[in-house]
């Protein structure tokens, strides 16, 4: 018949999302937009449809004395949303009378079409400043480009003024201005149909959207009540950014619809024909499958349900949670709660409520049914993943297989093909359930808290405000919990469990190192800032850690609204075409060939023995099912599981047990610096003497006169009081590496006052008196900090020369990735009551200062970083390191992790100069990358990736999660902050010991060792299948020497079990425990080991598997063949004669697959346990004849084994003598 269900599929697929959709009050220009979803390869995504609802300022200019920039900003941004400008700071001028004047900018290249327009501010008549004002991003952005993303089709964004903070989510973008037909038109010609998103204003440029819009293959255009409609747009979605998400969140779901349906119509078709030629309706009875069974309608029908239940699927999505992008870093604290408080607060939202989930709800509510609830859950979950597993390319080969032998053979055949495919299913499904398990207990291990101010339940915004800033009470919540709006309070060492605005910030330092790369604590302030992302100073980041000081800040994003989150969502996840999913992919697309010809055969030589064309057909499609190695999804499945298994009791937690195979093709390991290959944590490394000459080497810490530094350094510390922390991470290193080297000079310094740092004096001191020496005679003041700060204080006795020695030996101190800090001393010759001793009286007596020496910080590397390094480049592994640090912190890190003395460097300022091409170039030649953004390290990845190489990233922070998405395999390192990395992180290495990752390399060195093995059990066993039901057709009676049943069962017992013991059997064994801990002598065999299986040849699924596949499949037809000849040359049965035959084909694979793994127990108990099996089935009368076999005696015994030993010896000797054979061919070299 007619294949109707592709067509059907298509059309109930886009009938049912348009009904929905224009029940939610979206407008259908053309209706047939949405049979074009599944087509799209390109989203083009126009800037006006991003924008909100209000005006913001984008930029901000002071010109008066008293109006800076961040003035100008928070007054102009009131304006615009008609609040109360913000009271001035003491250095700052009134706002009384503000207004804005508009202007349109001379000379400037930016419109009004492109959303941007100018606003003078002023003052009392008079200019203050300007403003660059355009519109805030609409709240359901975010959402967008992440569903577009999840596509799989390119995303594009052309900016319009406002957007450019959204450059880093997409892949490409374009400058405002940029025509937009000219773009969809050359996008459509490169990369095929477009999706186009748009949106037409008042200020705004309309017969180029227009334009754009007509000549789209899918246009959407938001509706504005103020401007024209867009009618050259196919769908108008009204003013709600949303519904455009649900339209995206549409594609991904209609291409799965559609190729359903494709493979639905061929298999109708298929079984149609099967019953035109096999079929007689005069001979069939009334109750024949074949008289009520129209295959095409059948399909048809399924197409139908499967593209309603899938658009269903679509409209059932819940709304996308708005994450608004306002520039709070900008505002005013109290205008920030004003807006948060005014605010509807957005409740958890689930993702998509499953049936089985809603039916838990329902028995939640019953106090009788509340016990099943838990059954009932696990059955559900169960359901899922086995459904996820069904939607294997196979599944619908199998099912048309399955509906084939009831037309032709049994029904009973039928069932049991179908029972294969279903356990195959749930086996699979219940692994993906243990994973998803464990995978959630790491997680629900390392939930993170925050303390959350109570506040008063009822009052006015700012006395709430107020009392945030100064209630005690607070209760600790799962940060899961935290709201926008909500108070948070946080100090050392606390992790930050949101993005927030600051409230309060006492002394306050914070850790950024997981977002910026540099490991030095940053200064944060209340006060308004209108720059950088970088360099918002009033800002808190989730993941960040207080290092030093107390703050109160108010939760502006949580989960996915977070800058860490949104780093990690700009990148899609895209499975590798050089991955064993795909190349298995790419193999059952050769086999099924081979596997329907093989049946073609056996039909036709069936009909050449003149046998009747209904059974030939049977015999045909019995063959043809049977050989389709239905376990072949569930080997890499499966492989990959157990080796995350293993991993996992090393300490490497496997979160996408797909990236196992991945590991086994790393060709390049990329690596952040600042807390994965170091430890995130300043350590001493140098106390340096004044008097230490130019060239002269620097002294080791344990050194005395390096001590004699230290000790100054540490007097000139701020101590921890009342058992509380340190306040500096500086003054604990100083103080830690102090007690470790003399633990008494605490005892001989007597402490008076202290004036701790801070960033705006550069400096802390300390007065106190020392037992013991020289000076104990009066108070010393010892003071220690920048050196540009502590030097200019000092005194010399050559005030040039001198000087100049001083700033050299800085110098040297830095080049090595340093930070310095000079100490200083002189008497105290002032009082020491708390007027005397306060802050402003010792910077004014600090003076005069005697130079002691410096001391050297670093973030030092760990202990297992450099054996790794070396490993991984003896390995044949090439090893990147990249950082946001300086070039020179980053030159150091290198040489200490032994990479080369001429290792290539570059920084991120001289890649961009760099185009897409160039950069692959630049990637493949420099190993280490300093002031790197974390954009910079997603280009590097994909540059790498460019030029063919498979890459790992191993990283720690938010800065480095986009990069970790990127790669082939992302790997985390858990420590403080690191929750955006293990998110994005396929791996994650949940102690310090990095060793851990060479562990892993080699699993998936092995996994693919693994499946190859396992793969020609499977393949080579159907292949020999194949040969020996072509070559018993052939030199038979012309009937199949094993049916349907038959080959099922031989499947059964050779691929089930024994081929997934291979594909899940370690190709090592572990070192052995030695009564005092490890055996040595095994840790190095098995180092050896690891070296040894990362040097071979790259894994591959190519040549060698096909190899293995036509020795396995000769050697079985080869002994089948052989059993079944004794069978007919001695006395016997036809049916003896086709049992020895089957017999022959299971015991001879499972000869070769405990070849294969001669040394695992699991693989020898699966083998035996299947022979087992065998047997009892052949012996065992009833069994036996369901089975269309017959109990054998000893003759028919002694042949199968027989055929089955020198079928092995052969497998055993025929590569040897082939390989001599060829090396004896080969010239001789002289």
């Amino acid at each position: 018949g007619v294949p109707r269900a592709a067509h059907v599929g298509r059309q109930t697929f886009a009938a049912v999302l348009g009904r929905g959709l224009a029940n939610a009050g979206q407008l259908f220009l053309d209706p047939g937009a949405l049979r074009r979803l599944d087509r799209v390869k390109v989203v083009v995504i126009d800037g006006a449809a991003l924008r909100g609802d209000n005006r913001a300022v984008l930029r901000a200019r002071g010109d008066v004395p008293g109006w800076d920039e961040d003035r100008v900003y928070e007054v102009a941004d009131a304006l615009l949303h008609g609040e109360e400008a913000p009271e001035p700071d003491p250095d700052e001028l009134p706002a009384t009378g503000a207004r804005l004047r508009w202007v349109r900018a001379q000379g400037s290249s930016a419109t009004p079409a492109q959303g941007l327009e100018h606003a003078d501010l002023i003052v009392d008549g008079e200019r203050v400043g300007s403003v660059d004002v355009g519109w805030e991003v609409d709240p359901f952005a975010i959402p967008l480009l992440q569903i577009a993303h999840r596509t799989g089709g390119r995303v594009v964004l052309r900016h319009v003024a406002g957007t450019e903070d959204l450059t880093a989510s997409v892949a490409v973008s374009h400058p405002p201005g940029t025509p937009l037909l000219q773009l969809v038109r050359d996008l459509r010609t490169d990369r095929g149909p477009v999706l186009l998103i748009t949106a037409l204003h008042r200020d705004f440029a309309s017969t180029d959207t227009l334009a754009a819009l007509a000549i789209a293959d899918v246009g959407v255009a938001l509706d504005d009540p103020q401007a024209a409609t867009p009618w050259t747009a196919d769908i108008i979605t009204g003013t709600d950014l949303a519904a455009a998400v649900r339209i995206l969140s549409a594609l991904p779901v209609a291409r799965e619809a559609t190729e359903s349906a494709v493979r639905l119509a061929k298999g109708g078709s298929t079984l149609a024909g099967l019953l035109l030629v096999t079929g007689d309706p005069r001979t069939l009875s009334p109750f024949a499958v074949q008289r009520w069974l129209n295959p095409v309608n059948a399909a048809a029908a399924a197409a139908l349900m499967q593209g309603s239940f899938a658009a269903s699927r679509v409209l059932r999505l819940p709304d996308p949670t708005p994450q608004p992008l306002t520039a709070w870093h900008a505002l005013d604290p109290e205008i920030v709660y004003s807006r948060l408080a005014s605010r509807t607060r957005p409740l958890a939202v689930e993702p998509g409520v499953a049936p089985w989930r809603q039916l838990l709800d329902d028995l939640s509510y019953n106090p009788l049914l509340a016990p099943l609830r838990g059954p009932a859950g696990q059955v559900g979950r169960l359901l899922s993943a086995t459904r996820a597993e069904l939607a294997d390319p196979l599944t619908p080969i199998l099912a048309v297989g399955a509906a084939a032998s009831a037309i032709v053979g049994s029904s009973v055949d039928a069932l049991l093909v179908a029972g294969v495919m279903t356990a195959n299913a749930v086996a699979g499904g219940v692994q993906r359930l243990r994973a998803e398990a464990a995978v959630a207990e790491l997680f629900a291990e390392q939930d993170q808290y925050a303390r959350r101010v109570v506040l008063p339940a009822v009052a006015t915004a700012h006395r709430r405000l107020e009392a945030a800033r100064t209630a005690e009470r607070t209760v600790s919540v799962n940060a899961k919990s935290l709201r926008p709006g909500d108070i948070i309070d946080l100090a050392a060492p606390e992790v930050v469990p949101a993005d927030a605005r600051l409230l309060v910030a006492e002394d306050l330092e914070v850790d950024e190192s997981f977002l910026t790369g540099e490991s030095l604590p940053v200064d944060k302030q209340v006060e308004p800032v209108a720059v950088a992302d970088s360099d918002r100073a009033s800002m808190l980041f989730e993941g960040s850690t207080i290092v030093a000081g107390h703050a109160r800040a108010i939760v502006v994003a949580t989960g996915a609204g977070t800058a860490a989150q949104r780093a990690i969502s700009a990148i899609a996840d895209v499975e590798s075409a050089a991955g064993v999913q795909a190349r298995l992919r790419e193999l059952t697309s050769k086999v099924l060939p081979l596997t329907l010809a093989g049946g073609a055969a056996v039909t036709a030589l069936a009909l050449l023995h003149q046998g009747t064309l209904r059974q030939a057909v049977a015999d045909g499609v019995a063959i043809a099912v049977a050989a389709v190695p239905e376990g072949l999804p569930l080997v890499a499945t499966l492989a990959q599981l157990a080796a995350a298994q293993r991993l996992s009791r090393r300490g490497a937690l496997v979160r996408t047990p797909r990236a196992v195979e991945a590991l086994g093709r790393v060709q390049t390991v990329c690596f952040d610096k600042t807390g994965t290959l170091t430890e995130n944590r300043l350590r001493v490394v140098r106390g340096v003497p004044y008097q230490t000459g130019a060239d002269a080497p620097f002294p080791e810490v344990t050194d005395p006169a390096s001590a004699a530094v230290l000790r100054a350094a540490a007097r000139g510390s701020t101590q921890p009081h009342n058992g509380g922390g340190h306040a500096h991470a500086t003054d604990e290193a100083i103080l830690t590496a102090a007690n470790s080297i003399d633990g008494q000079w605490a005892s001989d310094w007597t402490v008076l006052a202290e004036v701790p740092f801070e960033s705006s004096r550069g400096y802390s001191a300390a007065i106190g008196t020392a037992a013991g020496e020289a000076s104990a005679g009066g108070p010393m003041l010892m003071v220690k900090g920048a050196p540009e700060e502590v030097l200019p204080r000092c005194r010399f006795a050559d005030s040039g020369a001198e000087h100049d020695r001083a700033e050299a030996l800085v110098v040297r101190l830095a080049e090595q990735g340093l930070r310095v800090l000079a100490v200083a001393q002189r008497p105290w010759e002032h009082g020491t009551g708390e007027e005397d001793t306060d802050a402003d009286a010792v910077d004014a007596a600090a003076h005069d200062l005697e130079l002691i020496g410096y001391v050297g910080l670093a973030d030092t590397a760990r202990a297992s970083a450099r054996p790794l390094i070396e490993a991984l480049v003896e390995a044949g592994r090439r090893v990147v390191l990249i950082t946001g640090d300086h070039p020179v912190t980053a030159r150091a890190i290198a040489r200490q992790l032994g990479l080369p003395e001429n290792a290539r460097e570059i920084t991120g300022a001289e890649l961009v100069a760099f185009g897409e091409e160039d950069r692959a170039k630049v990637a493949a030649d420099v190993q280490v990358f300093a002031r790197v953004s974390p954009e910079q390290k997603v280009q590097i990845v994909a540059a790498l990736q460019a030029g063919g190489q498979a890459v790992a990233m191993v990283g720690d922070g938010a800065n480095d999660a986009a990069a970790i998405r990127m790669a082939d395999v992302g790997i985390g390192v858990s420590g403080r902050g690191s929750s955006a990395a293990r998110g994005a992180a396929d791996i994650v290495l949940t102690d310090n010991d990095l060793g851990v990752l060479l562990d892993a390399l080699v699993e998936g060195r092995g996994m693919w060792g693994g499946v190859r093995d396992a793969v020609s059990i499977l393949v080579g066993g159907n292949v020999g299948e194949v040969l020996f039901t072509l070559i018993g057709t052939a030199l038979g009676t012309g009937r199949a020497p094993v049916g349907t049943r038959q080959l099922l069962l031989v499947n059964l017992l050779t691929d089930m079990f024994p081929a997934l013991a291979v594909a899940v059997t370690p190709q090592y064994r572990e070192p052995e425990e030695a009564e005092d801990g490890v055996d040595r002598d095994a840790e190095e065999l098995h180092r050896a080991f690891q070296l040894a299986t990362l040097s071979g040849p790259p894994p591959s699924l190519d040549a060698p598997l096909m190899r293995q596949i036509v020795t396995r499949g000769a050697v079985t037809a080869a002994g089948a063949t052989a059993a079944w000849a004794i069978g007919r040359w001695t006395p016997g049965t036809e049916r003896r004669t086709s049992t020895m035959g089957l017999t022959a084909l299971v015991t001879t694979q499972l000869a070769q697959t405990l070849l294969t793994r001669r040394h695992s127990p699991l693989v020898l108990g699966t083998a035996l346990g299947s022979a087992g099996v065998l047997v009892a089935i052949v012996q065992t009368p009833g069994v036996s004849h369901f089975f269309g076999c017959t109990p054998m005696g000893p003759v028919a015994w002694t042949g199968v084994i027989g055929a089955t030993a020198g079928a092995t010896v052969v497998s055993v000797l025929a590569p040897n003598w082939l390989g001599k054979q060829v090396a004896a061919l080969e010239p001789k070299q002289d």
